[in-house]
């Protein structure tokens, strides 16, 4: 179980946030951000509560708590990017069409 909580919760903060961005755009792009910052701290809480003995819990804290953020934006942001460059593109396609 607390492979799961280490990694298993990661991946699903993974697939969240993307999907929260290639959703909904730039809020989906803060929801996401938002999303690996509260899971980060739900991994925290779970790898704790499953072994109450971890040497590691205070530094993984203040990892969350200073870089959760920063590692959400650089996480969400080539997802962002796909996607605008994808509506860019779909757009000029169809202004192409019209004009021919």
């Amino acid at each position: 179980m607390t492979h799961f909580a280490d990694i298993g919760v990661l991946a699903i903060a993974a697939i969240v946030s993307a999907v929260l961005v290639l959703r909904f755009g730039i809020f989906g792009f803060i929801g996401g951000v938002m999303a690996v910052l509260a899971l980060g701290i739900l991994r925290i809480e779970l790898l704790y509560r499953l072994d109450p003995h971890r040497d590691a819990a205070m530094l993984d804290a203040a990892w969350v708590a200073a870089f959760g953020w920063i590692v959400g934006a650089i996480w969400c942001v080539p997802f962002l990017a796909g996607r605008w460059l994808y509506r860019w593109k779909r757009r000029q396609r169809a202004r192409d069409e019209i004009a021919a």
